[in-house]
């Protein structure tokens, strides 16, 4: 019980999150059919927030999609609405001599503000498990489109290791980063750099049906490019129609 109320309170304390060039949230390819899922994921940095409001739904067992409205509040101006995308997660099939999942993200990211540039997000998801250790590893490129885009492609990285200590229970490391663009690659010294701790638990609350998902990590920046800290806290609830 302990556990689940430790995630509790580093959600509330931190709940208050920015686009970031280093990715904080770590995607498995994992989907479940029939799945319906309302979340909000949150990353502070300084002393803006960036909330990212999902509705998603596994279709099938390889594909599920979500729609996402992204919402930014930082200093002087309040929460505003910054895009919106349609986000999918396909799991590739996984033969018996494949020890890790994989699956492809896919997302297209529409500004809210005229005259800014949309989105085209792809990333590479694998994972796999060790005993009680499961390791994420998420490789991704991203590209403006539309009115006054880069012409450049953007990519990053983030891999998480998490130990179980239950079904309800785990806690990990992560390290997320920026490895530059198609114009300029690597030189990760140079770039945004992030390391911390994550923790993770799931709620089942009696007389509520599903279950409720809670998530909070602290990522140190580690190189001068990468700022000093940032919180990120993910609120979920998922059921199985």
């Amino acid at each position: 019980m302990w556990k689940s109320q430790l995630v509790i309170a580093a959600a509330l304390a931190a709940m208050a999150a920015p686009a970031l060039a280093a990715p904080i949230k770590v995607y498995a390819p994992r989907v479940e059919a029939g799945v319906l899922e309302l979340e909000a994921d949150a990353v502070r940095e300084k002393d803006e927030t960036e909330t990212r409001l999902e509705v998603g739904y596994g279709f099938t067992s390889w594909w599920k999609a979500t729609a996402v409205v992204e919402v930014v509040d930082g200093p002087g101006r309040g929460p505003r609405a910054e895009a919106y995308a349609i986000e999918n997660i396909l799991v590739g099939p996984r033969p018996g001599w494949l020890p890790f999942d994989w699956g492809v993200y896919a997302e297209y990211e529409v500004a809210a503000r005229d005259g800014s540039p949309d989105k085209v997000e792809v990333k590479a998801l694998f994972s796999g498990a060790v005993g009680k250790v499961e390791t994420r590893v998420n490789l991704e490129a991203e590209r403006e489109t539309g009115s006054n885009a880069s012409d450049e492609t953007e990519f990053a990285y983030a891999v998480q290791s998490r130990y179980r200590f239950n079904d309800d229970f785990a806690l990990g490391l992560q390290a997320s980063g920026d490895l530059g663009s198609s114009g300029d690659f690597g030189r990760l010294s140079d770039r945004e750099q992030l390391f911390g701790p994550i923790a993770a638990g799931e709620i089942h609350i009696p007389g509520i049906p599903g279950e409720l998902e809670l998530e909070a990590a602290y990522l140190a920046g580690v190189t001068d490019a990468s700022p000093d800290d940032v919180v990120r806290v993910k609120i979920a609830w998922e059921r199985k129609f």
